[in-house]
């Protein structure tokens, strides 16, 4: 699927991106973030199984929605080399 198409989540509160971790193993995770209720879902693809890991909460601090908003804008410019063929789901 291609960055294009990603991010075409179907609703208008939900902003769906990829971003690839920074710590650990520096896994792809894919993110659906509802932006106007401050909620987000995080879905990681487990290894090569067909297991996914998902975690979801409310964002509660400033700082982290400019993270979540920067990290989105990044995904929509196409610009991260390391997401290229990443995209999974």
């Amino acid at each position: 699927m291609d960055s294009a198409h990603a991010t075409e989540s179907g609703h208008v509160d939900i902003k769906l991106f990829y971003r690839k971790e920074t710590r650990g193993k520096k896994p792809i995770r894919l993110y659906f973030w509802a932006h106007r209720h401050d909620f987000v879902v995080i879905v990681q693809k487990l290894g090569k199984s067909t297991s996914y890991l998902v975690t979801s909460f409310y964002i509660t601090e400033n700082y982290k929605r400019a993270s979540y908003q920067k990290w989105y804008d990044n995904y929509r410019k196409g610009t991260d080399p390391a997401l290229k063929g990443g995209e999974w789901f």
